[in-house]
């Protein structure tokens, strides 16, 4: 009987929330840094599609800002944010008081690999998250793990084994990142978006990728966008394929490509259960405030 009371307590408190949600809910200030397999290199940025299935999803419009040159990497990033001082994409891209939720931090494909430095690239993202947090000191880190090239790729054998090598190195380098990230702030705040792994999850077919065996597509933009829309709106599941009808046309996909970006998408992120929603909601609401 107890047990009987405690959890119609909770589903009324889970009525309340899921009635209040909506007007209690802030549209994030979402911060992208990264290059062209950021801001698109086949048709639509990612950015702008991690917004677009925010809405779907039934969340406030982010404002989504990126800073993505094709060929960057971190330390070309550290050096635009620190060479534009006040009017850098981190201090000018937002009004007076205004703070960044999030920030995505994407380097170049083979930077956290043998082929880059990838202990200078892990040291950039300590620095880059810094950059970003002294102005923003709740932003949260978001490391995009990009994807190995697609199957059939001049890299292979040579420089990898296979895509496989590839994207283990790409994770680790990722994953060490994150740890550095978590390190320097003091605390597991870091979050690890495992894009590559969804690409692995689709055995990196030709169909994820343009002409190059290097760029995604809008089907692997598209996988990109619902990986780091589940990384950042932790505890919303992903949307429907319903839902994803505004994105597909945005993107010129059809619903076959949505389902199949869909099911490679929950192969790498957990699907919340609605506990673990109503226990992330009711966090949301008690937090409150945004820290600056």
């Amino acid at each position: 009987m107890r047990f009987f009371s405690h959890f119609m307590a909770v589903m009324v408190l889970f009525g309340m929330f899921s009635a209040n949600n909506a007007q209690a809910e802030e549209a994030l200030n979402l911060l992208f840094f990264g290059n062209s397999f950021t801001k698109g290199n086949d048709g639509e940025d990612v950015p702008s599609i991690v917004g677009k299935i925010a809405e779907a999803a039934g969340h406030p419009a982010p404002t989504v800002v990126r800073q993505a040159n094709d060929g960057w990497s971190l330390n070309d990033q550290i050096n635009k944010v620190n060479n534009d001082g006040s009017s850098s994409v981190i201090q000018g891209s937002l009004a007076p008081g205004q703070n960044w939720d999030a920030f995505v931090i994407q380097g170049y494909s083979t930077e956290a690999t043998h082929l880059g430095n990838v202990s200078g690239f892990r040291n950039n993202a300590v620095t880059l998250s810094g950059l970003v947090r002294n102005h923003s000191s709740g932003a949260v880190p978001v490391l995009f793990e990009t994807w190995a090239r697609a199957q059939g790729h001049s890299f292979y054998p040579d420089s990898f084994a296979n895509p496989l090598a590839m994207q283990q190195e790409v994770a680790e380098g990722y994953s060490l990142a994150q740890g550095d990230i978590n390190t320097a702030i003091g605390q597991a705040i870091a979050r690890f978006a495992p894009v590559g792994d969804g690409f692995a999850s689709g055995n990196w077919t030709s169909d994820l990728y343009n002409g190059d065996l290097y760029h995604a597509n809008n089907r692997g933009s598209l996988l990109a966008g619902l990986v780091l829309y589940s990384t950042i709106y932790r505890g919303s599941p992903l949307p429907g394929i319903d839902e994803l009808g505004s994105v597909l046309s945005y993107l010129n996909l059809d619903n076959n490509d949505g389902l199949a970006m869909l099911e490679l998408a929950g192969t790498v992120v957990p699907e919340p259960s609605s506990l673990m929603v109503l226990l992330v909601g009711a966090g949301v609401l008690l937090a409150g405030r945004r820290q600056g």
